[in-house]
C-alpha cells in the first residue's frame, strides 16, 4: 500500500419477519405499526405518504396506520417522524401481513430505520458514520474502551503502556475528538496523550463513530469527530433481569468482572432503573522477549440510573464513578541524559523486573465524577424539546519516579489536577409541512482546573463556552438535504502564577462558526451515494497554549506557546455503498485542509530535570492537509463461510515546510474468515473467526527530527471462537468467547505507541469472556 487503497464494503442487512395479514378483495389495504427502534414505544402522529397514489395518513396513540384503496402491484411508502430518520420501504400488494416499522431516533444515531415484515427499505439515513453494536461488542470486547474502537474502520489508537489507549480518527485525536457516554459530552483531562476516555467499557451496548458535517451538533472540538457510547436500553416489559460478565486475560494476568441489574415498573407512567458495578485487576504486560515493567493496574466503576416516562415524555438520570491506578512503564524515567540515549538506542528496556501486580513508581490516579438528567419531551405531534444538565469532576494525580530530596515532600504526587465542568444543553425540533423540519439547539459549559502537586504542567484556569447551532433539512423520496450552522464563543482565563520565579496571567476570548451542508440520494438495489462540505474551527486547547514541565504519564517534557491561534478546517468527504445480494461494499474519501494545524515537534535534545532526562517537545502550528479514506468489504463465501476485509490510507502533508505532517497513522489493512457452526437449538451462535491485520511501516516522517525513526510494519494474526448456549432447560443463552491475539507472539512496535522509544508491544494474549443472562 503506496499511493493507493483497496475499495470495498458491505453495510446494510434489513430482516424481515411477517407478522398477521389483512387483505380486502377488490381494493387493497396495507397496515403498518410504527414504533421507536430502541425502546418499542409507539410513535403517534408519524406521517405515512404514498407519492405515487397521493395518499397521506398519520398513525394514531398505538402507532397503527390503515391505507385503503390501493391497486395491485409494487408501492413506495415514504414514512417519517419528527426527530427520526425517515424511511422509504417497497412492498407488493396484495401484502399477507401488517408491518412493523422500526424508526431510528436522529438522537440516537443507533441504526438505520427498519421495516418488519415482508417490505424492504430502499434507502439509508444520510449521516456519515460508522456503529459497533452489541453483538460486535460482545465478540471483541477486550480491556478498555479503546480495544472496542479500533474495530470500526478508520480508528486507530494511540497507546502507551499500562492498557491506556485513546482513539484516533484519520489522524486527529485528543482536543480534536468528542467522546459522548450517551448523550453527555464527557469532560476530563483528555488534553493527555496518556489520558484515555475514562469510561467503563461494559457500558457499551453500542459504538457509534460520526464523521462529516453531522459532528456540527457537538462544538468546535468535534472537528475530527464525535465517538459515542450507546448505553443499554430500558428494559420495554415490567420486571427485573440482570448480567453477569467474568473476563480473563494470559498477557497480563487480569482479571475482570461486572455485575448490571435492571428492572421495570408502570404501565402508562413507568419506572425504569440500572445498577452496575464492575472490577479489574491487571498485573505487568509481557513483550516476546521481556517483561514490561511497572505496566499494571487496578479499575473500578460504579454508576446507578433511572428513568420515568409516559408516552410523551422521559425523563433520565444517571450518576457514574469511574476510578483507575495505573503503573507507568518504569523503562521510560531515565535519570540523566546519558541513560536516556542509551534507553532510546538500546534493542530491550534498560529495566526488566519480574512480573508483579504490585503498582509501584512512576504511577498515576484517576477519578471521574459524572451526574447527568436529560428530559424529553413530545410537544405536539411535530415538535419535540430535549433538556440535558450534566456535571463532573476529574482528578488527576500522577507520581514522579520518587527522586524527590526533600523528605518531607516524599510520597506526594507530583502532579495534581481537578476540573470541574457545567454543562447545559438545549435543543428544539420542529418539522413542517412539504418535508422540512428544523433543529436548533443552544449549549453552555462552565469549566474551572485547580492544580496542586509538587509541580504543574498547565496552570489553573477557568472557562466558559457559549454555542448555538440550528440544522435545516429537506426530505425527498429517495433524497435528503441537510444544512446546519453552528456559532462558539470561549472565554478563557488563567489566574496568577508563578513559574520559575516570574509571575504570569492570561486573558482570551476565542469565538467562530462552523458550517456544514451534507447530501444524500438513495437509489434502488440498496445503492446510496453522499456528499458532506464543513468548515470548522478549535480554538487552541490550555495545554497547547501554557504547558511547560514534565508529563509523567507519557515521559515527555512539554512546552506550549500562549501565542497560538485558533485552527481553521475545510472538509470535503464523500460516501459510496452498494450491495450486491450477500455481498456488500462501501467506500469513503475525504480532503481535509487545515490552517494553522497544531502539533507538537520535536526538540533537538532532549531536556534535563531534577526529576530524569526526557525527550522534549514544543507546541507549534503549520498549514496542513489530510487525504485518504476507508474501504470494506464483505463477501459470503458459502452458507457457513464469510470473508471480510478493510483499509485504511492517509495521507498527511505540512503544506508551510512542504514535509510530512508528525505523528500520523500508518496505513493498514484487515482481514478476516468467519465460519458459522450449526450444532442444534441448545446452542446457537457458534462461530470461529481468524483474522490477519497488516500495518505498513510509517515511510513519510522526516529523518533526524524525532528521537528515534519509525518502527518497521507488522503483521500480527489473531483468532477467536465464540458460543452461546444453554446450561440447563429453562436457562437464557450464556455467551461463551475464547479469543488469542498475536497469535504467533510477535515482536514488533507500533509507531503511535507512546512507548516506542523504549520497549516493544505486548506478545501472545489469549482471553476468556463468559456472559452470563439472568
Amino acid at each position: 500500500m503506496r499511493n493507493y487503497f483497496l475499495f470495498g464494503i458491505g453495510y446494510m442487512v434489513f430482516i424481515c419477519f411477517p407478522f398477521a395479514s389483512v387483505l380486502a378483495q377488490n381494493t387493497q389495504i396495507v397496515n403498518l405499526k410504527i414504533v421507536d427502534s430502541i425502546n418499542n414505544e409507539p410513535l403517534y402522529g408519524a406521517t405515512v405518504s404514498t407519492v405515487k397514489h397521493r395518499h397521506a395518513h398519520i398513525s394514531d396513540a398505538q402507532g397503527l396506520v390503515q391505507i385503503d384503496s390501493l391497486p395491485l402491484g409494487d408501492l413506495v411508502l415514504h414514512v417519517s417522524y419528527v426527530g427520526y430518520h425517515h424511511l422509504d420501504l417497497k412492498i407488493h400488494l396484495p401484502a399477507s401481513s401488517v408491518y412493523l416499522v422500526l424508526l431510528c431516533s436522529e438522537t440516537q444515531h443507533l441504526h438505520e430505520s427498519v421495516i418488519s415484515g415482508e417490505g424492504s427499505s430502499l434507502g439509508f439515513t444520510g449521516r456519515e458514520k460508522a456503529y459497533l453494536g452489541s453483538e460486535e461488542i460482545g465478540k471483541h470486547q477486550s480491556q478498555n474502551l479503546g480495544d472496542l474502537l479500533k474495530n470500526l474502520n478508520g480508528v486507530t489508537l494511540l497507546s502507551s503502556a499500562g492498557g491506556i489507549s485513546k482513539p484516533v480518527v484519520r489522524g486527529l485525536q485528543g482536543q480534536r475528538l468528542v467522546t459522548l457516554q450517551g448523550n453527555t459530552r464527557l469532560e476530563a483531562q483528555q488534553w493527555g496523550d496518556d489520558h484515555g476516555p475514562e469510561i467503563d467499557p461494559f457500558m457499551a451496548n453500542g459504538v457509534e463513530l460520526i464523521k462529516g458535517a453531522a459532528t456540527l451538533e457537538y462544538g468546535p472540538e468535534a472537528i475530527g469527530g464525535a465517538i459515542k457510547i450507546i448505553p443499554k436500553p430500558w428494559r420495554k416489559e415490567n420486571g427485573i433481569e440482570g448480567q453477569l460478565n467474568l473476563q480473563g486475560f494470559s498477557n497480563n494476568k487480569q482479571g475482570a468482572s461486572s455485575l448490571a441489574v435492571e428492572g421495570r415498573s408502570g404501565k402508562e407512567l413507568y419506572v425504569a432503573w440500572r445498577t452496575q458495578a464492575s472490577f479489574r485487576k491487571a498485573g505487568d504486560s509481557h513483550a516476546p522477549e521481556y517483561n514490561i515493567s511497572n505496566t499494571g493496574f487496578d479499575e473500578n466503576s460504579i454508576s446507578a440510573k433511572f428513568a420515568i416516562g409516559k408516552k410523551k415524555w422521559i425523563w433520565e438520570n444517571s450518576l457514574s464513578r469511574y476510578a483507575t491506578t495505573r503503573g507507568i512503564f518504569v523503562g521510560s524515567h531515565m535519570g540523566n541524559i546519558s541513560d536516556l540515549n542509551q534507553a532510546l538506542s538500546a534493542s530491550k528496556p534498560l529495566i526488566i523486573l519480574p512480573f508483579t501486580y504490585q503498582i509501584g513508581r512512576p504511577f498515576q490516579e484517576v477519578q471521574h465524577v459524572l451526574f447527568s438528567s436529560e428530559l424529553s419531551l413530545q410537544v405536539t405531534q411535530k415538535t419535540r424539546v430535549k433538556i440535558l444538565y450534566s456535571q463532573q469532576v476529574n482528578r488527576r494525580k500522577e507520581y514522579d519516579a520518587d527522586r524527590v530530596y526533600n523528605q518531607a515532600l516524599q510520597g506526594k504526587p507530583a502532579m495534581d489536577l481537578e476540573i470541574q465542568s457545567f454543562i447545559g444543553e438545549q435543543h428544539l425540533e420542529h418539522k413542517f409541512k412539504n418535508h422540512w423540519a428544523y433543529k436548533i439547539g443552544t449549549t453552555q459549559t462552565l469549566q474551572q482546573n485547580t492544580v496542586q502537586g509538587l509541580q504543574f504542567i498547565i496552570p489553573a484556569f477557568q472557562s466558559l463556552t457559549l454555542g448555538s447551532f440550528v440544522i435545516l433539512k429537506r426530505e425527498w423520496l429517495m433524497a435528503d438535504l441537510s444544512f446546519g450552522i453552528r456559532y462558539d464563543m470561549r472565554w478563557l482565563e488563567v489566574p496568577e502564577f508563578v513559574r520559575y520565579q516570574k509571575k504570569y496571567s492570561y486573558s482570551k476570548m476565542f469565538k467562530g462558526k462552523t458550517v456544514g451542508l451534507t447530501y444524500t440520494k438513495k437509489f434502488e438495489h440498496e445503492f446510496k451515494t453522499s456528499i458532506s462540505f464543513q468548515t470548522g474551527w478549535r480554538p487552541p486547547a490550555v495545554n497547547e497554549l501554557y504547558s511547560y514541565g514534565l508529563h509523567y504519564g507519557v515521559a515527555s517534557f512539554e512546552i506550549g506557546d500562549s501565542n497560538l491561534l485558533p485552527e481553521r478546517s475545510y472538509m470535503l468527504e464523500v460516501n459510496v455503498s452498494k450491495a450486491f445480494g450477500d455481498v456488500h461494499f462501501e467506500v469513503s474519501g475525504f480532503v481535509q485542509k487545515f490552517q494553522d494545524f497544531i502539533y507538537k515537534s520535536p526538540l533537538a535534545e532532549p531536556i534535563l530535570t531534577i526529576r530524569g532526562a526526557f525527550p522534549a517537545f514544543q507546541f507549534t502550528q503549520t498549514n496542513a492537509i489530510l487525504f485518504g479514506g476507508e474501504a470494506s468489504f464483505g463477501l459470503p463465501l458459502s452458507n457457513q463461510f464469510n470473508w471480510f476485509s478493510k483499509v485504511s490510507y492517509l495521507y498527511a502533508q505540512n503544506t508551510r515546510l512542504n514535509q510530512p505532517l508528525l505523528w500520523m497513522p500508518a496505513n493498514r489493512m484487515e482481514h478476516s474468515l468467519t465460519y458459522n457452526f450449526a450444532l442444534g437449538k441448545k446452542i446457537k451462535g457458534a462461530n470461529a473467526e481468524l483474522q490477519s491485520v497488516w500495518v505498513a511501516k510509517q515511510n513519510r516522517y522526516i529523518a533526524g527530527v524525532d528521537y528515534v525513526n519509525p518502527p518497521e510494519g507488522y503483521v500480527l494474526f489473531n483468532a477467536r471462537v465464540g458460543i452461546q448456549f444453554k446450561p440447563y432447560v429453562k436457562a437464557r443463552y450464556w455467551d461463551l468467547q475464547l479469543s488469542a491475539q498475536n497469535l504467533f507472539n510477535h515482536s514488533y512496535r507500533d509507531y503511535q505507541s507512546r512507548f516506542r522509544y523504549f520497549t516493544n508491544d505486548p506478545g501472545f494474549n489469549l482471553m476468556i469472556q463468559l456472559r452470563v443472562p439472568f
